[in-house]
């Protein structure tokens, strides 16, 4: 089973939907305004996470945005997703 994050909302308004056939997967809401501990928490257990940033934005550019204190809890990811 994958755990699946995203922060506020997909992008994709059906992204719900489409995940919900596949009950195997736990998808988990992060929340913009919780405590960033609680985020880094959830963070850590996630296989997948989704965050959408603004069009034309790079990863470094996100990075900065995010800070480099992301990827110090994140290691386990790679930017090999971001689109």
């Amino acid at each position: 089973m994958a755990c699946i994050t995203y922060l506020n909302s997909f992008s994709a308004p059906n992204a719900l939907e489409i995940l919900k056939q596949s009950p195997e997967h736990e998808v988990v809401r992060i929340a913009g305004d919780a405590p960033i501990e609680k985020s880094f928490e959830i963070l850590s257990h996630a296989h997948a996470y989704q965050c959408v940033g603004a069009r034309g934005v790079t990863f470094e550019q996100l990075l900065e945005q995010v800070g480099h204190c992301f990827c110090a809890y994140t290691t386990h990811f790679s930017n090999a997703g971001f689109v």
